[in-house]
């Protein structure tokens, strides 16, 4: 299948942005991982919160697909603090 019409593709392409910039918010000390993960499964209605993703995920794997992207599309993908 095309990139864009692979199912795993999609969900790595939209899930990453969320998890990173959840992770910017902690590193930033603008939220805590609780308040930004409550508020995006009360708020948003997101199944569960970017750091329950993260985690489900795995850290490992979170890294190396925002790698991925960061040196696919540039500098608002890159790795943040909290997963260097």
């Amino acid at each position: 299948p095309q990139k864009g019409a692979d199912r795993d593709w999609l969900v790595t392409r939209i899930s990453m942005p969320v998890i990173r910039e959840a992770m910017v918010l902690v590193d930033d000390e603008i939220a805590s991982k609780d308040d930004i993960d409550k508020a995006m499964v009360l708020g948003a209605s997101f199944p569960e919160g970017p750091f329950a993703m993260a985690e489900r995920i795995g850290m490992d794997k979170v890294k190396t697909e925002l790698t991925k992207l960061h040196e696919e599309l540039g500098e608002c993908y890159s790795v943040p603090k909290m997963l260097q």
